[in-house]
């Protein structure tokens, strides 16, 4: 079924890539680049899944464990969301894999709340 997805999705940006070398040949290396790394994100699909819910329902778990004032629960919280940021960087790389640091703000602020309140937990 993804080799299916990733065919069809390789014949649709051949054709836009042909499109967009005619129409706007300056912009066609940035075009690239962000299409080389959709095709990557495409390859790295399964991984990323399976990365993603485990480490969630470690962040979860570490955050069950805030509520209940342990404070191992953070560190549980942060591991799982630091690997979350991080494995698209790795998995991905390039311009596309450095877009997951745009989803971090969120998770940032969360750990710098939790942080704040860690001197409450046991």
């Amino acid at each position: 079924m993804m080799k299916e997805v990733g065919g069809i999705a390789e014949a649709g940006m051949d054709e836009a890539m042909g499109e967009i070398a005619s129409d706007a040949p300056q912009v066609l290396p940035l075009i690239q680049k962000l299409f080389g790394g959709s095709m990557a994100a495409l390859e790295h699909l399964t991984e990323l899944a399976i990365v993603n819910l485990l480490c969630s329902a470690i962040a979860l778990f570490g955050v069950i464990k805030m509520w209940q004032l342990k404070k191992y629960g953070f560190y549980l919280f942060v591991g799982g969301k630091v690997v979350i940021i991080i494995t698209p960087m790795i998995l991905i790389g390039g311009l596309v894999g450095s877009m997951t640091l745009f989803g971090a703000i969120f998770p940032i602020a969360f750990i710098v709340m939790y942080a704040v309140n860690l001197k409450a937990m046991e």
